[in-house]
């Protein structure tokens, strides 16, 4: 039968829904064996709210006339109750065609037929009651459960929060997880532990309480799968590129947004294409928020009067007159997870790889929505947590999307660090030590990787502002932990003092430690798309000219892809303490770390910044996948695998995108050699 006819005679429920309507009609009319109803008890409200929260203003409808069930709880779980008060009388023909009459007589031979077995036994001396005892035995079924189980108690589950919320109910039907394509929810237990069904004929059903029973019916343990996520742990993926083989480390657009169960989506980019970003989703069940950059309030009423507002709202975050809207953070919620996504790819077609001459990175990650207000309410935020909530409270995003971040098990976030760039001036120093490249050494010393011995820093980017020494110092210094104070004070200092305050940061050890990949002329032109693919690859020909920019650590950026462009942004640094990377969207310019510089006012130092920037430090021992026989982050890692020719700790955490090593394009510009310039 086609699923049309069969939803025409069901009325919305799958077809063991109705067999077991069906089922608990034909018992009713059974005098002397009532129908038990499991849903009728005040206890279960709570998992009836929850069943009918994925079908708002919708209320369960009976296919048989007047006749009115008891609100059941989710599909599949057990038979809904059967209000035997209705006026309406049944018919004889039930759901799905099931002739009842027939049923109970065919049931009442059966009763008959074992009824004169027994009596044969019996007479012969061997009784059931002797050789089966507990399938005669008529105590009840609780009783048998509790003499080995403790059933779980029934948690009450809050309301739905308003849709804004990233923990708000699924508002779309149908919605299946990706993982797990069994439509029938799991007992309402906990994952990590074991429920307890019986069997009705061959139909299983979750108990969620003791019951008293005449029903024939069997004890089973069920262990519910724990939920499967794809990225429980995080990753880092480059994105797929047309044309090029797929090798285990890449992913798609799609599947980053996996828009068949999306059910809320944060977007955030710095350039758009609105109509390829409306064909990833699909806006018949999902509601988006974009976080973008309008010039005025005149643009902001524009813009929102271009989009459908009952399903896209906007987010506009405070600029200061410069600067850009260039973080990329997307956070995307589907029925029992959350997922962060943190690319250096805009939302363009060209950046995740579909035109086949870019390519670009993505961290992402995904956490279990917690159950109970009890979890929610013991669990404590991690340092990656608070960085998100803070980066986004000054974006200004809704309160109750940024506190809706606790509804969700961070636990796997506190091997990372989220860092960011908010655009602005702070002169307090609890805000500016917790953005920019100050953020950066925080967020570094937290991880416990910072050191005060030499590191080895190999940055990627694709587009190079007018770097001076001092913001490479600056870095160098926030890679091995500082707060920023120490390349402040080198600054701002005079005499023996500066000099003391340069050590391990002067330029011949900048020149000797830190790597700067940029493609070269010659790169871009023999690129798929050439020199027209390369206008997202900037570095202005008269930052170049400067004396102070630093051209001796400019290295050639070839993918390992062939003749794929990267508009990657991401560096890799090892000491002494440990190895992790970047990842994320700053590229190397001070628009984009910010500058802490001496307040005139107060004397004190002030932080300011161009930019919206957001990544994540991700640690080479934060993830167990490395390849084999490479212990990321142990003492068993070689001096050769942290040294300046080696990348090979970060062998199966973060995808090396360049070829590694390189040769400098700082000094020659003969035959392409020499960057390229976007600007000249």
């Amino acid at each position: 039968m086609s699923d049309h006819n069969l939803n025409a005679y069901n009325g919305d429920k799958d077809e063991d829904e109705a067999l077991n309507a069906a089922i608990a009609l034909s018992l009713s009319q059974h005098a002397s064996e009532k129908f038990v109803d499991l849903t009728s008890d005040n206890d279960d409200d709570s998992e009836a709210k929850t069943a009918s929260a994925s079908v708002p203003n919708k209320q369960p409808t009976s296919p048989i006339g007047n006749q009115r069930l008891v609100d059941p709880v989710p599909t599949g779980s057990r038979p809904p109750a059967i209000d035997e008060t209705a006026s309406n009388p049944v018919s004889g023909i039930s759901l799905l065609g099931l002739d009842r009459k027939k049923m109970e007589e065919e049931r009442i031979a059966r009763l008959n037929k074992r009824k004169a077995s027994e009596a044969i036994d019996t007479e012969a001396g061997t009784s059931d009651r002797d050789t089966r005892p507990s399938q005669r035995q008529k105590t009840s079924l609780a009783s048998n459960i509790q003499a080995s189980w403790t059933l779980p108690s029934s948690t009450p589950t809050p309301s739905a929060p308003p849709p804004s919320s990233l923990s708000s109910k699924d508002a779309s039907p149908g919605i299946a997880h990706p993982t797990n394509p069994t439509p029938r929810p799991l007992p309402r237990s906990d994952a990590r532990g074991a429920s307890l069904s019986i069997s009705l004929a061959p139909i299983v059903r979750p108990l969620t309480k003791p019951v008293k029973t005449d029903w024939p019916a069997r004890v089973e343990i069920v262990r519910p799968a724990p939920l499967r996520l794809p990225y429980p742990r995080g990753a880092i993926k480059k994105t797929f590129v047309r044309g090029q083989s797929r090798t285990g480390d890449d992913i798609t657009i799609e599947e980053v947004i996996q828009k068949d169960i999306l059910q809320l989506a944060v977007f955030s980019s710095f350039q758009w294409d609105d109509e390829w970003l409306q064909s990833k989703v699909d806006l018949a069940r999902t509601n988006i928020i974009l976080v973008c950059y309008a010039s005025d309030e005149d643009q902001q009423e524009q813009m929102r009067a271009n989009a459908p507002s009952s399903r896209v709202r906007f987010c506009f975050p405070p600029m200061q007159g410069y600067g850009s809207m260039h973080s990329k953070l997307q956070l995307l919620k589907y029925e029992n997870y959350l997922r962060i996504v943190v690319p250096s790819a805009n939302l363009i077609p060209y950046d995740w790889g579909e035109t086949g001459a870019m390519e670009n990175l993505v961290f992402l990650i995904d956490l279990p929505r917690l159950q109970t207000d009890a979890e929610k309410n013991a669990q404590k935020l991690t340092p990656f947590a608070e960085e998100l909530m803070h980066f986004m409270e000054a974006q200004e995003f809704d309160d109750r999307l940024v506190q809706s971040i606790r509804n969700y098990d961070l636990t796997a976030t506190a091997h990372y660090a989220f860092v960011h760039s908010i655009a602005g001036s702070a002169s307090d120093k609890e805000s500016w030590k917790r953005t920019g490249y100050c953020g950066l050494g925080r967020a570094v010393k937290m991880l416990n990787l910072d050191t005060s011995g030499p590191i080895e820093v190999d940055y990627v980017c694709a587009s190079l502002g007018a770097i001076k020494w001092d913001l490479l110092r600056a870095l160098y210094f926030a890679f091995q932990g500082d707060s920023g104070l120490k390349e402040y004070q080198a600054r701002t200092a005079t005499g023996n003092h500066k000099q003391a305050a340069l050590a391990g940061g002067e330029v011949d050890v900048l020149k000797e430690h830190i790597r700067i990949y940029f493609p070269s002329l010659k790169t871009v032109v023999e690129s798929i798309g050439g020199v027209d693919s390369a206008g997202v690859i900037c570095l202005p020909k008269r930052y170049w000219e400067q004396s102070t920019f630093p051209k001796e650590l400019l290295y050639d950026c070839k993918s390992v892809r062939a003749r794929v462009l990267m508009h990657t942004k991401v560096a890799f640094i090892r000491g002494a303490s440990g190895s992790f990377a970047y990842v994320g969207s700053a590229n190397l310019s001070e628009s984009a770390w910010g500058r802490l510089v001496k307040d005139r006012v107060t004397k004190e130092p002030k932080f300011n910044c161009r930019n919206w920037e957001c990544g994540v430090l991700v640690p080479a021992s934060s993830v167990p996948s490395v390849a084999p026989g490479v212990a990321a982050g142990s003492p068993s890692v070689s001096k050769s695998q942290v040294g300046p020719n080696s990348l090979d700790v970060f062998r199966g955490i973060v995808p090396v995108p360049m070829k590694f090593p390189s040769v400098p394009i700082g000094v020659d510009r003969t035959e392409g050699k020499g960057p390229w310039f976007y600007r000249d």
